[in-house]
């Protein structure tokens, strides 16, 4: 036989902490609402109060421009027909003394300057800027909107044609340019007004947002608590929610969900009660059943010998007989009482801290020569990395042995067993794997149940005392078949027994 140990890493034992990423409660985010359709909507009141204004103004002023121009026309037509530039160029000082005249320009029929308010250098020079050029060119009553570079403010051109009524002839063009100062300060000052009444009705709709949140989120908050309780098993609560809508409708609902979740779940216990006690008398008629048949072969062997007894007893070799079945039949009876003593009693255990791979490496070696016996190669691999754990030490040596006669029965001619151990998810993980005749699949659900082998000698209470002990100390014992041949036993240990 060989024994082979292997070293493995114990796996990291991660914490999964739960926690929704961009949790945002639903108080701000009503509030968030509240306040962006307030902002929205006072954007949208500024943009059209502007706009009105803006137009408005504009159109005043453009109305008061194309009078001032119009006049200025009519003065200068027999001024420009008998090319009086000097009377012209007085007609343009008089006129920039008004408030929102910035300047005024008058253009002879070729184009050139006839009278330049303030600039009298620029008289009878032609003008290259894009407003004058357009200023010669037009043949209607026009309106540009510029921004010099050295204003502050916008300026409106206003731009009239000057005409001889008869024939309709062409001798100039008016231009007045007007300062937009005090339309853009309006603006200005309109702007700051709107802003100033929104940020005072957004602090109002925020407060106003976060009195009705509360009233909202409040008895929403009271029904989340009562579900964090009830998930955690509390049904008796309150709730008491008085809203008038639907919120006090959802409370309602809520309290009459947990009124039936506790008569449903009394009806559960109710029924789970009787279920364990059919499935007890079940269980108590399955292992009378077993009993009876298990006793009765050792039995009817006792009873056989002891009636031949007093005929047979001068026969040769009878006593020596009966000295030998008898006593076994005996020992067989008191090893199954034993072991239904085993399985029935209340557990009694000792628990304290062990090493499981020390204690199965015990017991590994304690069976070396069972498998020598049998011819069974052991191969195990177990971790020097496992935690400790609370458990009783003789129990389970109990477990492991039983699993390891168990492996070593099924493989009557030999065979190889292989046992492993991991830790994943807070579990010890114990495999042992052989290589025997296995179970059928069907049978799968009955091999833990008493009385039930597929072996010719046995009694059938091994593996459900394994599977009792297993189980006592918070964990699981499962069997399947393998791909190839044999089967696997798993024991499934807590690394913290449950409370």
């Amino acid at each position: 036989m060989h024994l082979r140990k292997k070293h493995t890493t114990l796996s990291e034992n991660k914490e999964i902490k739960f926690g929704k990423k961009g949790f945002i409660p639903l108080r701000y985010r009503f509030i968030l609402t509240t306040s962006m359709m307030l902002l929205l909507l006072f954007s949208i009141l500024a943009a059209v109060l502007v706009s009105i204004q803006t137009r408005t103004i504009r159109s005043r002023i453009e109305k008061h421009g194309m009078a001032i121009s119009k006049n200025i026309a009519s003065i200068s037509v027999d001024h420009l027909i008998a090319y009086d530039y000097i009377a012209l160029e007085k007609l343009v000082n008089q006129v920039i003394n008004h408030l929102d005249i910035v300047k005024v320009i008058i253009y002879d029929k070729e184009g050139k300057v006839a009278g330049y308010s303030g600039r009298p250098d620029l008289q009878n020079r032609k003008l290259i800027d894009t407003i004058s050029i357009s200023a010669i060119k037009t043949e209607e009553l026009l309106a540009i909107v510029h921004t010099p570079e050295t204003k502050k403010y916008s300026v409106m051109n206003v731009i009239v044609p000057v005409f001889l009524e008869s024939p309709k002839t062409r001798w100039g063009t008016v231009r007045v340019c007007l300062s937009l100062e005090y339309m853009e300060k309006q603006i200005h000052q309109t702007i700051l007004s709107i802003a100033g009444l929104g940020f005072m009705f957004l602090v109002i709709g925020i407060l106003i947002s976060n009195w009705a949140a509360r009233r909202i989120t409040r008895p929403l908050e009271k029904l989340t608590d009562a579900t964090v309780e009830a998930a955690k098993g509390n049904f008796n609560q309150e709730i008491s929610i008085y809203t008038n809508d639907e919120v006090e409708l959802l409370g309602s609902n809520f309290s009459m969900m947990i009124k039936e979740i506790i008569v449903q779940k009394q009806q559960i216990r109710d029924q789970l009660k009787k279920i364990y006690q059919n499935q007890r008398l079940a269980d108590l008629g399955t292992l009378a059943a077993g009993m009876a048949h298990e006793i009765r072969n050792p039995l009817s062997s006792i009873k056989t010998y002891v009636a031949l007894l007093p005929k047979k007893i001068e026969k040769p070799g009878f006593l020596e007989k009966f000295g030998i079945i008898v006593p076994r039949e005996i020992n067989r009876l008191n090893l199954l009482t034993e072991e239904l003593l085993d399985f029935s009693r209340p557990p009694d255990y000792h628990f304290k801290l062990i090493n499981v791979g020390k204690l199965l490496e015990q017991d590994i070696n304690l069976f070396e020569a069972e498998f020598n016996k049998n011819f069974i190669k052991c191969q195990w691999d177990i971790s020097e990395n496992l935690p400790e754990i609370m458990a009783d030490a003789n129990q389970l040596n109990k477990v492991f042995i039983n699993l390891m006669r168990n492996a070593a029965q099924a493989m009557p001619d030999g065979g190889n067993l292989t046992i492993d151990t991991s830790f994943k998810e807070n579990m010890i993980i114990i495999n042992f794997r052989d290589t025997g005749h296995g179970f059928p699949p069907e049978l799968a659900k009955k091999i833990f149940d008493p009385f039930f082998t597929t072996k010719i000698k046995g009694t059938g209470l091994g593996l459900a005392i394994t599977k009792k002990v297993v189980s006592e100390h918070g964990g699981r014992l499962e069997a399947k078949n393998m791909k190839d041949q044999g089967c696997c036993f798993t024991v499934n240990l807590p690394e913290k027994y449950p409370e």
